[in-house]
């Protein structure tokens, strides 16, 4: 499975972005999440190509202590937890 942090959700579409350990935004649609999940979340994921490209499945909201992130990651998140 991947790792990544939820980088942008759009409720009134169902839809939303996690961007990986290597820097890749992957799609994901909420109606397919069973848990609640937040922008600056870490999360762990399946992947799967679709004709449109790569898209999270599996999506499952990771405590922080099962969490390591790449520090070499150039995002910058705005949420509680801090990446390292």
């Amino acid at each position: 499975m991947r790792k990544g942090i939820v980088t942008h959700i759009d409720p009134a579409f169902d839809k939303g972005f996690i961007e990986d350990e290597n820097g890749q935004d992957i799609f994901f649609d909420l109606d397919l999440i069973h848990n609640d999940i937040n922008v600056g979340d870490p999360v762990k994921f399946q992947i799967i190509l679709v004709p449109g490209g790569l898209v999270a499945s599996d999506v499952q909201a990771l405590q922080i202590s099962n969490f390591d992130l790449h520090t070499d990651n150039k995002a910058n998140y705005s949420s509680p937890l801090e990446c390292q």
